[in-house]
C-alpha cells in the first residue's frame, strides 16, 4: 500500500494541493476542492488495491504526463471530476 500511495496517491494530491493553494476562489469552491481530493484520494487507493493493472497503468500514465489526475478523478469519482476541473482550469488561468 506504501508503494501504491507513493507512486499514485502522492503525485495526485501534490498537484491538486499545489493548485488549491493558487486559486483565488471563494472560500466554499476551496473548501469542496479540498474535500474532494481528500476523498479521491481514498477512491484510488482503493480501486489501486483491488485492480493492480490498472494502478500500474495510471502511476505510469501520470509519471509520463499521458494521464490527467482530472481523468483518474473521473474515473474514481465522477462527482468530484468537475471541480477538479475548475481548480486545474483556474490555476492555470492565474499562471498566464
Amino acid at each position: 500500500m506504501a508503494l501504491l500511495s507513493a507512486v499514485l496517491l502522492e503525485p495526485f494530491q501534490a498537484e491538486y494541493q499545489s493548485r488549491i493553494a493558487q486559486l483565488q476562489g471563494s472560500a466554499a469552491v476551496v473548501e469542496q476542492a479540498r474535500t474532494c481530493v481528500s476523498e479521491t484520494g481514498t477512491r484510488l487507493l482503493d480501486k489501486g488495491l483491488n485492480d493492480p493493472w490498472w494502478a500500474a497503468r495510471s502511476a505510469v500514465g501520470l509519471a509520463t504526463g499521458f494521464v490527467e489526475p482530472t481523468s483518474l478523478a473521473q474515473t474514481v469519482h465522477p462527482s468530484c471530476a468537475g471541480i477538479l476541473a475548475q481548480v486545474r482550469d483556474g490555476a492555470e488561468q492565474e499562471n498566464l
